[in-house]
């Protein structure tokens, strides 16, 4: 029998920040990189970067894209500032103006415009010292809680900026699939749009809107064909994105359908 109670808004708050943070974003091999500048791509022995599509620095655990939301860089850098200025060895900490306005420049850059701009690596140390203290693990997660809302964010309102889950849910698809597969679909689709903004959303969203795409699984395979695999056959990040998604989104279904004699679903709904 299909379950379906429909997925509450605060159940999709939690998918975000799990299977589309945690699971997919905010870790590698296991290790929490939430807090610290990270950057999607390669950096040659020379510092010149090599980003991984349009891809540029980022940090949190949804890995908050400076170059796709570049008004969080000024506000980085603030808190940043902030922080170096009560640091005993604020002499060295704290930008200069120039320094300033050079760091601001290059956190900002996409990926396409890191390669347009032949850009090199900035010396990330300064502002790791800061993203792994109290203040910047703070500064993170508010950043985190604000751009999970976004993610998630609707209303009854069409086309005023809505995000992809608003636009997805509109969808038959989504309106008549199990609790189970909403959260498959909600979390790739937040997952994308987190990578990507709209590049791709629109794409998708038309094929599950003509009836294309029926069910997620056909979802997941126009997700995998979005954009070309490596030469040696492995998965472009897009696609690899998506996998990890769905593995927290796994769990994610596993622990909300977990028996009430189970110590893990009081937790869950606790």
């Amino acid at each position: 029998m299909t379950s379906r109670t429909g997925l509450t808004q605060n159940e999709l708050k939690a998918l975000a920040y799990f299977a589309v943070g945690v699971t997919s974003e905010g870790s590698i091999g296991g290790r929490d990189v939430s807090y610290r500048l990270s950057f999607a791509g390669n950096v040659g022995r020379d510092g010149l970067m090599e980003p991984a599509g349009n891809s540029g620095y980022s940090f949190g655990t949804l890995q908050i894209d400076l170059g796709q939301h570049p008004n969080v860089a000024p506000e980085f850098l603030d808190a940043y500032q902030a922080w170096a200025t009560r640091q005993p060895d604020h002499a060295t900490l704290k930008f200069s103006a120039s320094e300033y306005t050079a760091t601001l420049t290059a956190l900002q850059r996409t990926g396409h415009a890191m390669e347009d701009d032949h850009a090199y690596d900035i010396d990330r140390s300064r502002l790791n010292r800061f993203l792994a203290t109290e203040t910047g693990q703070n500064f993170v997660h508010a950043l985190d809680t604000r751009h999970v809302a976004g993610v998630t964010a609707v209303d009854v309102t069409a086309r005023n900026g809505d995000s992809a889950l608003e636009r997805l849910q509109r969808t038959p698809l989504y309106q008549q699939a199990s609790d189970a597969d909403q959260a498959r679909l909600a979390g790739m689709f937040m997952k994308l749009q987190n990578q990507s903004n709209n590049l791709y959303v629109p794409r998708l969203l038309s094929r599950v809107t003509s009836g294309e795409y029926s069910s997620a699984d056909n979802v997941k395979a126009g997700i995998d064909g979005l954009m070309r695999n490596g030469r040696n056959g492995s998965s472009d990040f897009i696609e690899s994105g998506a996998d990890n998604t769905l593995r927290g989104t796994a769990l994610f279904n596993l622990l909300r359908a977990a028996s009430t004699t189970n110590p893990l679903s009081e937790a869950w709904n606790t």
